[in-house]
């Protein structure tokens, strides 16, 4: 992107005025970040835009609607939505932060 190029973070209209937001801009570099509206400041996490359009893809698709519900009183450890069907692996370090299928850096 070109000289001068500011970010513009966006909050989702269906966002409440309790503080408890999301805000997403594309950076200068051409990624897509991801940010605490509470901590403007704090980490965020970054994606490439394919990563970004193929979780925009599985959002519109609704594999992510069961996180919206409480989980029952008796479920246990692990990720019984997943295509796998169990836990999703998670690699990384300090600096980075790798979810499969996408990648986040803080």
């Amino acid at each position: 992107m070109g000289k001068g190029f500011r970010s513009c973070w966006r909050k989702s209209s269906l966002s409440v005025n309790n503080g408890n937001c999301v805000e997403v801009a594309r950076l200068p570099d051409g990624e897509i970040g991801v940010r605490d509206s509470k901590d403007p400041e704090g980490s965020r996490l970054t994606f490439t835009p394919e990563e970004w359009h193929s979780f925009l893809g599985g959002v519109r698709n609704g594999e992510f609607d069961s996180f919206s519900r409480k989980p029952p009183a008796d479920s246990g450890p692990g990720c019984p939505d997943s295509p796998t069907g169990g836990p999703t692996e998670t690699e990384g370090s300090a600096d980075t932060l790798a979810v499969h299928p996408f990648s986040a850096r803080r």
